[in-house]
Formats: C-alpha cells, sequence, structure tokens
C-alpha cells in the first residue's frame, strides 16, 4: 500500500512535470537518494550526448482547457493494460498513461486519475522501475502539498531521479520507449484538441514546434537503436520521423514591439509553418503511429 501510495505521488507530479531550462538547476539541495545529482552528471553518464525533449505535462502547458470538454474516448482504455506482456510494449504504453493522465489532470479529473495512476503503478512494477524512489518523497510531498512552487522542485528532481535510476542500472533503452509512448501520446491528444485548422492558431504553431523537440528524441533513442525493441520503436515512428523531416522553417519579417510591462518583444525570424492539407496528413501519421504503440502485444 505505501508503495502504491508512492507511485500515485510520483505520477502525478510526473504527469504535470515542467521541465528545466537547460543549464538551469534547482534551489531545492535534497534530493531522493544518496546518489541523485543533477543534469550536469546525467550528462556525462549519457556519453555526453543527453538530448532535451519535453514531459506530456509540459507539451500540454501550452494549452487553455478552460473553452475545451474533456473527452474520454481519446485515452487508452486502462483495460487494454493486461494485453501488454512483454517489456517493450508495457514500456510503451506506460508512457502513453502517462500522457493519459496529464491530460486527466489538465481537465482535473481526479476520479479518473485514479484509474490511471493503478495502471502506471503496474506496468512500472511490471518493468521495474518503481525503485527509482525511495519514501522520504511521499515526506516531501505531504509538507509540500500546498506549495505549488516546491513541488515543481520537487518534479524536476522526481524526473531526474528516475533518468539517473535508468542510465546507472542500463536502462536508458527503457527510458528511450517510455519518452516515445509519452511524446507521440501527447501530441495525438493536443491535435485531437485542435476541432479545426487555421494557419493563426497558436496551438497548432505549438503543436508543429515540437519538430525540434522530436528530433531531439530520435537522436537520444537512436543511441541505443541496437536494442531490438528501441529499434522497433524507432520503426513504428519512422512515418512520423519522415513527415516532420519535411517540414522546414520559413523566414518571417521580424517585428520589435513593446509589451505593457516594458519588455521588448522580438518576433519573426525563423518558423515552422504547415498548410491546412500538412496540418491533416499531420493528424492522420500521429494517429496511425499511436494505433501501432498501442497494439503491440507480446512476441
Amino acid at each position: 500500500m505505501v508503495r502504491f501510495r508512492l507511485l500515485f505521488l510520483l505520477f502525478i507530479l510526473l504527469a504535470t512535470h515542467s521541465c528545466k531550462q537547460d543549464g538551469s538547476s534547482s534551489n531545492d539541495s535534497d534530493s531522493f537518494d544518496e546518489d541523485t545529482s543533477g543534469f550536469a552528471q546525467l550528462e556525462t553518464e549519457l556519453k555526453d550526448v543527453y538530448y532535451r525533449f519535453p514531459s506530456p505535462g509540459e507539451m500540454f502547458r501550452f494549452i487553455d482547457s478552460s473553452g475545451l470538454q474533456f473527452d474520454n474516448t481519446l485515452l487508452l482504455p486502462v483495460k487494454n493494460a493486461d494485453n501488454y506482456l512483454d517489456s517493450k510494449s508495457q514500456a510503451v504504453n506506460l508512457g502513453i498513461y502517462v500522457a493519459d493522465l496529464a491530460y486527466i489532470t489538465l481537465f482535473q479529473r481526479y476520479k479518473e486519475s485514479m484509474d490511471y495512476l493503478h495502471v502506471i503503478y503496474i506496468l512500472s512494477e511490471k518493468i521495474r522501475i518503481s525503485s527509482a524512489f525511495n519514501k522520504n518523497l511521499v515526506i516531501r510531498i505531504e509538507s509540500n502539498i500546498q506549495n505549488i512552487d516546491s513541488l515543481k522542485v520537487i518534479s524536476d528532481n522526481a524526473l531526474t531521479s528516475l533518468i539517473n535510476y535508468l542510465v546507472r542500472n542500463n536502462k536508458e533503452n527503457t527510458f528511450a520507449i517510455i519518452s516515445m509512448g509519452g511524446f507521440v501520446e501527447s501530441l495525438y491528444l493536443s491535435l485531437n484538441l485542435v476541432s479545426s485548422y487555421s494557419s493563426e492558431n497558436p496551438t497548432i504553431q505549438r503543436i508543429i514546434d515540437q519538430k525540434i523537440a522530436f528530433d531531439n528524441l530520435i537522436r537520444y533513442s537512436n543511441e541505443y537503436s541496437d536494442d531490438p525493441n528501441v529499434r522497433s520503436i524507432l520503426e513504428i515512428a519512422e512515418p512520423l520521423t519522415e513527415f516532420f523531416n519535411k517540414i522546414t522553417f520559413i523566414e518571417k519579417k521580424t517585428k520589435v514591439s513593446k509589451a505593457e510591462d516594458g519588455r521588448i518583444i522580438i518576433g519573426g525570424g525563423k518558423q515552422l509553418k504547415i498548410n491546412e492539407e500538412e496540418f491533416y496528413e499531420f493528424k492522420t501519421v500521429v494517429t496511425k503511429t499511436r494505433k501501432n504503440f498501442i497494439q503491440i502485444y507480446q512476441n
């Protein structure tokens, strides 16, 4: 029961986690275990090749849910978890369930979150990553439950602790697979929150801007493509990779403006753009990739 409680709190944090800026550090010096260190040491352990890509929670940060309706038909049903019997399907769909949880918390649907937290706990146990965290995490969360800023710091450290654990235990391949599942599911949910295409829709722009993060994730995953499970996930995601590779930057006229608070805002420069046809192609490719992920069964 204690371990379930720990994972419950942990994945709430991971689902709503916002990645730290490159080179930044937490003001909270506490760590989850004596071996946990910051991103600098992690980069060394990854042979100086660590690529930053956002968590599901960060990908949903730009979405204003106030005028949107929660749609549970978009979520991966919890009953599907029983179908995932091998480590590859368990890891990629764990990432999908974490993204679904981020979507659920975006709409503050706490009842549904219980079912998804339970599935996340079960899959985490099956791929043996729950031991990445100790019980001190529960105490810290309970002490800071009303302090949003402190919880953000804790979530930053939680993600670092998870990555360090996977790296130190030669499970970078597992992290790559989990991240790929979460990333594709985040794209899928985000695209389905957009009712129709508009060249001026800021949400569409932010979604397509994820090309850079996706490229980073692919490069990171390719570091471990000698693992047949990682290679298989990359092959499934290849149509999405090909689509992103077709999207190019366009030059926009630089605009300088002044905000009400006096800040100077510089806009324009290079920007990714897609037209209406490309948008619906994007949606189709993401949906097919996601379908192939959730249909991975034991093989």
